[in-house]
């Protein structure tokens, strides 16, 4: 059956926010601390695209294709899903 989300929203963005929010989650749980677990997804987030374009740019200073696709909304679409994970735990650590 296929994803009825991917309509409105790439399949790619789905698994960004999720890693995001999954990243967010995890470290939340770990140190208690809702800004680490935001700032966390945002990191990778970001670094992932970056780590994209910097090997696209090698392998076009050597003259193959580049390997990655380098997508500003996939970073937005993984900080987004940080945020939404981050929010899910702040509410969790307080109302708990």
């Amino acid at each position: 059956m296929q994803n009825p989300l991917t309509k409105f929203i790439p399949f790619d963005k789905q698994l960004h926010f999720a890693v995001g929010f999954l990243i967010a989650i995890t470290a939340i749980a770990v140190t208690r601390s809702v800004n680490i677990g935001f700032l966390l997804a945002l990191a990778a987030g970001v670094g992932k695209e970056l780590y994209d374009y910097i090997a696209n740019a090698k392998a076009t200073k050597a003259g193959l294709p580049p390997p990655h696709s380098v997508e500003l909304l996939d970073a937005v679409a993984t900080v987004i899903g940080g945020f939404a994970g981050a929010l899910v735990a702040y509410g969790a650590l307080h109302l708990l």
